[in-house]
């Protein structure tokens, strides 16, 4: 692409444009929707260092969610040459679920907009990020990892992309670590190795994550004392606050100046967000922070919301600390004939959706709320871009009041505002969880003296005067060593108790802040091993996830397996490493963050839309889901208007396939029960055609394309595939060349006849990809081809790898072999077959050496350990990916 088509003087242009207006560059200058200063400083740095800057100093308002808008766009400069290299994925990372979707669905936004423009300059952007990428494929990738589940891992498939991924601290920090919460055991090594290159993360509210902040920047120090250079960014990490603080003179940083916001300054859209006040009042109450809230002081928070909306032209906010707070205030004010929204967090996103279709302006602050009140818990307190025309408020610590303040008169349209805190009358404070007392006190003192200030809570006010730092919730912080790393990077162990990243992760290591999640299932079979089986076809999805601290469901689970009256089911599943299995009463103790727990859905366990751990007096009626509400659909025996259940009785998995296409259902594949004994089959499942094109272990065997791949062939395109993603992300020659060769040799233990005959092979040319059978056919191929259950063909690919290569001259060599043996995230570790597996009749003498030297006398151990410690294990999980990335390509391609 010629390099003058895309210049950084066209960034106000695209800016404008993914913000809300379509102008020419001449005109965005003076558009509403033009960048703040600041924001084009962090371009200018951006460009001038080929590196983000340490800190980004910018209050609430200031725009902070627009490094996305900076981060795309420099990424299309350097596509076209006219900026430097800068790393391809942004992980935006923040401890509020309610910012990472906001983050997600603002990324979302501009993904849309790239894919759908025509012209302009958000066309010249799309086709810069296409081209990062060979031309196929989305310009901009975005990617959420929120709650008990990894959502989605489509952001691995192509390195090479421009990428956002908006993360909570644990989701994003246990990837990096190697230890992805929710993820597979055999994901993680790649989940790694991109996270840590080739990556920026920004945390946003850096103060409340100081222990994460501190462990990204230690990776970085590791690798650059301990990991070879491969030619690409290693991980760089930004902390945005609106009060920097830092010791270190060699930081960098990037921010709002009092210059931006001067009389006559550059930026007055931006003085009036900043500077118009935002008066303190403080409310007396008898009952604040009371351990539970009296009817007379739900009545008086109600008398503070309902008297403040009518002073002020639009929606006030009212935010609680409790969940039971906010919904008996929310059916307070609806008695009292306003309309009212409750937002109380802890949402399965399903039902956050629903929210944001039935109110979109809550999610964009240029909208004006159509609503008189939202009541509201902390969810809305960080980096919601909500606009609100007054706000009444409990007490809480300093820093939770100027965020929730934060929300008010977000864009400066109203010339003051005001801020209503209910405080106790009298008396010394106590903890009230999850504050303490001291947090609270020094809160009420600071919220005193702001009472008396003008300018109140306004944002540029708090940078003089910032609002008293959270008490630490732990005395020291953890630092990781290398020794670590190996340790963490031996991902294949496995251990009798997993590690405890929240040393390394969390500020409050109480164990009340760990988070597992909930699904709910309609209609489950009575029979516990046929539920076992539906919900093996039907596989657990972030829509349908409550997310939930552990000490709360492990008290619905007590509860729950309790509970046989009215007919309930008191039984509970778990889902863990992708296997379904039943939780017995005495495991519920051992449930952990990142599990996640189905229960029948006639168990009341909600309180508006969120689970509590009692049993609430009036249950709640709750839309199910199977997985992706948008991808399955489940159809039963006595409620099938299709007539599936009939019509695809007794047959294969290529006939059932057959006849869904000719009944109309084109796209969908289908999923049946193992074992068929009635005439009419109890259930059926019915999945988009892609999503299981998405399953990796399943494209390993077969094909999504008719017929078979040859061996030959897809060694052949996966080497190519290989050569051309490295040479993309711009590997040094030296990796080039081993990606490409790990990718030739990646699938070679394939012909092993034992694996043959598993692809249902039985003579000919030597397949990587067998046909689509019934699991039936499987089984039976499984079980007739005499390999041992575990058997790895990646691991027979390292043998003939080592064999072809022990003699060989070529450097790096060793480090080859390791791309072959790991390149499915196995064998990082002990392996799992010894040599006497590996091996077949016919082999050469040279192969039954490679294969007792490297398993059976621990040289393979030692190669991972060698690899590791010369080349960097973050460096070495990253060309995996690479190599990894390459196959699934291919393999997704049906070559």
């Amino acid at each position: 692409m010629d390099s003058l088509s895309l210049s950084p003087a066209d960034f106000p242009a695209f800016f404008a444009a993914v913000n809300g207006e379509s102008v020419s560059s001449s005109s965005a200058s003076k558009s509403e929707y033009a960048p703040f200063a600041w924001q084009l400083r962090l371009l200018d740095h951006l460009l001038e260092h080929a590196r983000w800057p340490d800190q980004i100093s910018a209050p609430t308002g200031s725009g902070k969610s627009n490094v996305v808008d900076v981060h795309v766009f420099a990424s299309a400069l350097s596509a076209v040459g006219a900026g430097p290299r800068i790393p391809r994925r942004l992980g935006v990372v923040v401890d509020r679920r309610a910012l990472v979707d906001s983050h997600a669905e603002r990324a979302e936004r501009i993904s849309q907009d790239l894919t759908d423009a025509t012209d302009g300059v958000v066309k010249q952007v799309a086709d810069a990020l296409l081209a990062l990428r060979g031309g196929d494929g989305e310009p901009l990738v975005v990617a959420q990892l929120r709650g008990g589940l990894s959502p989605q891992s489509h952001w691995l498939d192509d390195p090479r992309a421009c990428e956002i991924i908006c993360a909570t601290p644990a989701m994003w920090g246990s990837r990096v670590l190697f230890r992805g919460y929710g993820a597979s055991r055999f994901a993680r090594p790649r989940e790694a190795g991109l996270m840590a290159m080739d990556s920026v993360m920004v945390l946003d509210e850096a103060h409340l994550n100081r222990q994460l902040l501190a462990t990204a920047r230690r990776v970085r120090q590791l690798q650059e004392r301990h990991e070879a250079d491969l030619g690409v960014p290693r991980l760089q990490v930004v902390e945005t606050t609106a009060t920097p603080h830092s010791e270190d003179d060699s930081f960098t940083r990037v921010g709002v100046t009092g210059d931006d916001i001067a009389v006559n300054g550059p930026d007055p859209a931006l003085a009036a967000r900043l500077l118009r006040p935002k008066s303190v009042v403080l409310v007396p109450s008898r009952d604040a922070l009371a351990r539970v809230a009296p009817a007379r002081y739900i009545s008086q928070i109600a008398d503070e919301a309902a008297g403040l909306r009518l002073r002020v032209p639009g929606a006030v906010g009212c935010i609680v600390n409790r969940v039971d707070t906010a919904v008996r205030v929310t059916e307070e004010l609806n008695k009292r004939g306003l309309k009212v929204a409750c937002w109380v967090g802890r949402m399965r996103p399903m039902d956050l959706k629903a929210l944001r279709a039935e109110h979109p302006e809550l999610w964009n602050s240029r909208d004006r709320p159509k609503l008189d009140v939202l009541v509201a818990t902390q969810t809305v307190e960080v980096g919601v871009d909500l606009d609100l025309d007054g706000l009444v408020t409990e007490l809480a610590p300093g820093s939770a009041i100027a965020q929730r303040a934060g929300r008010v008169n977000r864009r400066g349209a109203l010339a003051a505002s005001e801020v209503r805190v209910l405080v106790p009358e009298s008396g010394a404070l106590v903890d009230y969880p999850p504050y303490a007392a001291d947090e609270l006190t020094n809160g009420l003192e600071w919220l005193t003296r702001r009472a008396e200030m003008d300018l109140g809570l306004a944002p540029w006010a708090l940078v003089s005067d910032p609002p008293p730092p959270a008490q630490p919730r732990r005395a020291v912080e953890m630092r990781a060593e290398w020794a670590d790393v190996q340790r963490w990077a031996a991902t294949s162990e496995q251990l009798f108790a997993e590690e405890t990243l929240e040393l390394w992760l969390d500020d409050d290591l109480e164990e009340e802040r760990a988070e597992a999640s909930l699904i709910l299932r309609a209609k489950l079979p009575n029979d516990d091993i046929e539920a076992l089986a539906l919900l093996m076809a039907t596989p657990p999805e972030v829509a349908e996830a409550f997310p939930v601290l552990l000490p709360t469901l492990r008290g619905v689970l007590e509860r729950v397996l309790d509970d046989r009256s009215r007919g309930r089911h008191p039984r509970a599943f778990v889902w863990r490493d992708d296997n379904w299995e039943l939780l017995a009463p005495e495991d519920v103790k051992a449930v952990k963050p990142g599990d996640v727990v189905c229960l029948d859905s006639d168990h009341p366990v909600t309180v508006a839309g969120v689970v509590v751990p009692e049993e609430p007096s009036m249950p709640e009626t709750l839309i199910t889901a199977w997985g992706d509400p948008d991808a399955v659909s489940v159809l039963f025996r006595d409620d099938d208007p299709t007539g599936l259940t009939t019509a695809l009785a007794g047959l294969t998995a290529e006939e059932a396939l057959q006849t869904i296409r000719e009944m109309g259902f084109d796209g969908w594949t289908v999923r049946l029960p193992r074992a068929i004994g009635d005439e009419l089959l109890p259930w059926v499942v019915l999945v988009r055609g892609s999503t299981l094109r998405e399953n990796e272990e399943v494209r390993q065997e077969w094909t999504p394309k008719p017929g078979t791949v040859k061996l030959t062939d897809h060694s052949a395109s996966v080497a190519a595939r290989a050569l051309q993603l490295a040479e993309d992300v711009g590997l040094s020659m030296e990796f080039v060349d081993i990606t490409k060769a790990a990718g030739f040799w990646h699938d070679a233990g394939k012909g092993h006849p034992g694996f043959q005959m598993v692809l249902g092979n039985r003579a000919g040319e030597l397949l990587a990809k067998g046909r689509q059978r019934s699991p039936q056919q499987v089984r039976r191929d499984q079980s007739a081809s005499g390999l041992p259950r575990g058997w790895r063909h990646e691991m027979r690919s390292a043998v003939l790898a080592y064999a072809h290569l022990l003699n060989d001259e070529k450097e790096r060599s060793d480090l080859i072999v390791r791309l072959v043996g790991a390149s499915h995230g196995r064998g990082r570790g002990l392996s799992p077959n010894p040599s006497s597996a590996l091996l077949a009749e016919g082999d050469t003498p040279a192969t039954a050496a490679a294969a007792k030297e490297l398993f059976d006398e621990g040289v393979w151990e030692d190669l991972v350990e060698q690899t590791d410690a010369e080349v960097g294990a973050w460096a070495c999980a990253y060309l995996e990916a690479l190599v990894r990335s390459a196959d699934c390509q291919v393999s997704k391609e049906g070559k």
